[in-house]
Order: structure tokens, then C-alpha cells, then sequence
């Protein structure tokens, strides 16, 4: 990656542009890499049989609630918890790292607020 940031610097229509449009620019190929690559990095047949597993055991233990984990009605909100459910569910989605870390980011976030809102300790 490195040495195609250098070849972008370098040539004749990017080296009028600010380090800024450089660092969109980086990102855009690590997106493009990372999804043309993605089967071969990421996708080996024994993490998708292992990932299968493990969205099972996730759909059998979907029945669990918060009150099944000893908190009241008034610690949480469940349009709260359904968001930041699909803030993760988001990840599968995306390919990039930093965008699986944004999702997981953005549901700590509306987890924080819920808890913030019922006037807990986060």
C-alpha cells in the first residue's frame, strides 16, 4: 500500500492535490483492495462453516432479553437495543476493517446514549 500511495503522490494527476484529498484517495483503494480480496483473505471454507456455527448459536439464543440478565425496565430501552442489534448486524455488510470497527463503534455509542438517557454510569 505503501508503495501505491508513493506512485499516486507522484504522478502527474494527483501531485497538485492536498493531503487530505490523498488520504480519501488511500482509503478508496484499501475499499477496493479489500473487497476484490476479500474471499481470499477472509474467506477460507472453514471460517465460513465456522461463522454458519456460530449465527446459529446467535439465532437460538435471540430469545434472551434484558431481563434475563437481572435489569430492570428502567435501565433500558428496547428501540435503543434494536438499533445498535443493527448497528452489528451492519458489520457482515462491509468488507474494510475500518468500517466492521465504525459499525462496532456506532453500537457502543447507542448503547452509551441508552444507558446516559436512564441515568447510569457508562
Amino acid at each position: 500500500m505503501d508503495q501505491l500511495m508513493t506512485a499516486v503522490r507522484e504522478s502527474e494527476i494527483w501531485n497538485k492535490s492536498s493531503e487530505e484529498e490523498i488520504e480519501v484517495a488511500r482509503v478508496c483503494l484499501t475499499k477496493t483492495i479489500l473487497s476484490q480480496l476479500y474471499n481470499d483473505l477472509f474467506g477460507p471454507p472453514e471460517f465460513y462453516e465456522r461463522d454458519q456455527r456460530l449465527q446459529e448459536r446467535v439465532k437460538q439464543l435471540s430469545f434472551i432479553k434484558p431481563h434475563h440478565l437481572d435489569l430492570q425496565a428502567s435501565e433500558w430501552d428496547e428501540s435503543y437495543l434494536e438499533v445498535a442489534s443493527g448497528k452489528l448486524q451492519q458489520m457482515k455488510s462491509f468488507k474494510g476493517p475500518s468500517d466492521k470497527l465504525d459499525s462496532l463503534l456506532q453500537c457502543c455509542k447507542v448503547i452509551t446514549m441508552m444507558i446516559d438517557s436512564k441515568g447510569g454510569d457508562a
